[in-house]
Protein backbone atom coordinates (compact mmCIF):
# COMPACT_ATOMS: atom_id res chain seq x y z
CA UNK A 1 0.00 0.00 0.00
CA UNK A 2 2.62 2.27 0.86
CA UNK A 3 4.62 2.11 -2.25
CA UNK A 4 1.37 2.45 -4.49
CA UNK A 5 1.00 5.75 -2.64
CA UNK A 6 3.90 6.88 -2.90
CA UNK A 7 4.49 5.65 -6.39
CA UNK A 8 1.41 5.34 -8.46
CA UNK A 9 2.60 4.46 -11.96
CA UNK A 10 4.33 1.55 -9.46
CA UNK A 11 4.19 -1.83 -12.03
CA UNK A 12 2.73 -5.29 -10.77
CA UNK A 13 6.16 -6.35 -12.03
CA UNK A 14 8.08 -4.17 -10.37
CA UNK A 15 5.90 -4.58 -6.93
CA UNK A 16 6.86 -8.52 -7.24
CA UNK A 17 10.62 -7.58 -7.38
CA UNK A 18 10.45 -5.56 -4.46
CA UNK A 19 7.91 -7.70 -1.89
CA UNK A 20 9.91 -10.86 -3.41
CA UNK A 21 6.45 -12.82 -4.24
CA UNK A 22 5.23 -13.66 -7.83
CA UNK A 23 3.61 -11.80 -10.20
CA UNK A 24 0.35 -13.35 -10.17
CA UNK A 25 0.47 -13.12 -6.79
CA UNK A 26 0.98 -9.18 -6.67
CA UNK A 27 -1.61 -9.26 -9.65
CA UNK A 28 -4.40 -11.00 -7.36
CA UNK A 29 -3.72 -8.70 -4.12
CA UNK A 30 -4.49 -5.71 -6.46
CA UNK A 31 -7.76 -7.06 -7.06
CA UNK A 32 -8.57 -7.82 -3.88
CA UNK A 33 -8.08 -4.32 -2.88
CA UNK A 34 -9.36 -2.77 -5.63
CA UNK A 35 -12.74 -4.62 -4.98
CA UNK A 36 -12.43 -3.98 -1.55
CA UNK A 37 -12.64 -0.67 -2.58
CA UNK A 38 -9.51 0.48 -1.01
CA UNK A 39 -7.19 1.50 -4.34
CA UNK A 40 -8.89 2.34 -7.84
CA UNK A 41 -7.13 2.69 -10.95
CA UNK A 42 -7.19 6.06 -12.44
CA UNK A 43 -6.84 5.83 -16.49
CA UNK A 44 -5.84 2.96 -18.82
CA UNK A 45 -3.80 0.39 -18.06
CA UNK A 46 -0.86 1.93 -20.09
CA UNK A 47 -0.45 5.26 -18.87
CA UNK A 48 -2.96 5.00 -15.72
CA UNK A 49 -2.18 5.35 -12.19
CA UNK A 50 -3.32 3.80 -8.94
CA UNK A 51 -4.94 5.56 -6.33
CA UNK A 52 -4.53 5.30 -2.69
CA UNK A 53 -8.88 5.61 -1.54
CA UNK A 54 -8.84 7.71 2.18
Amino acid sequence: MERIGAFSDITAEILSEELGISYRQVLKHIEKLTKAGIIERDGGKRYGKWKVKE
